[in-house]
């Protein structure tokens, strides 16, 4: 009798034991998944803070003062990019942040690495870029963290119209 009490109370440990690895293996998944959520989460977060700080700023250097009805006055997609003397926050227009790269860190000890590019684009196909000026700027802001299995991407055009 004493040997049948043994093997019970062993066999009673050994399902305690794989019930308990079970649970703290659910608890790291979740608390995994947590993490990367507010890791995307802090990602778009950034990247839309960008995108609404470059809907604030002229569509082009050119246009600041007086627009234009003729795209060809606008910059060229090779002189995107700041201009001479422009450091950010203080670009005035929206392909200033063609190029433009940046880390910060957040609530949670990781870094994020921000890049933007510019291009223009036409309102007919506003996925294909457009070798030549039009009214029309694409502007694409990535997030990309280590902590992420994919990169962020958010995209807006802005136009002159």
């Amino acid at each position: 009798m004493n040997n049948v009490q043994s093997i019970l109370a062993i066999g009673g440990m050994i399902i305690l034991a794989l019930i308990s690895l079970r649970f703290n293996s659910s608890v790291l998944q979740t608390s995994s998944a947590d993490f990367e959520n507010k890791v995307y989460l802090t990602s778009f977060s950034i990247a839309d803070n960008l995108i609404e700080e470059i809907k604030s700023k002229s569509f082009d250097q050119n246009t600041i003062k007086f627009p234009t009805t003729n795209p060809s006055s606008l910059t060229p997609l090779a002189s995107f990019g700041p201009d001479s003397g422009d450091v950010k926050p203080y670009y005035n227009d929206v392909d200033d942040y063609d190029g433009f790269q940046d880390t910060t860190a957040a609530p949670y000890f990781e870094k994020y690495y921000i890049s933007c590019k510019v291009v223009y684009v036409t309102s007919s196909n506003p996925d294909v870029e457009s070798a030549t000026q039009t009214f029309y700027k694409k502007v694409t802001v990535t997030v990309r963290s280590d902590y992420l299995s994919n990169p962020v991407s958010i995209s807006a055009i802005y136009t002159l119209k």
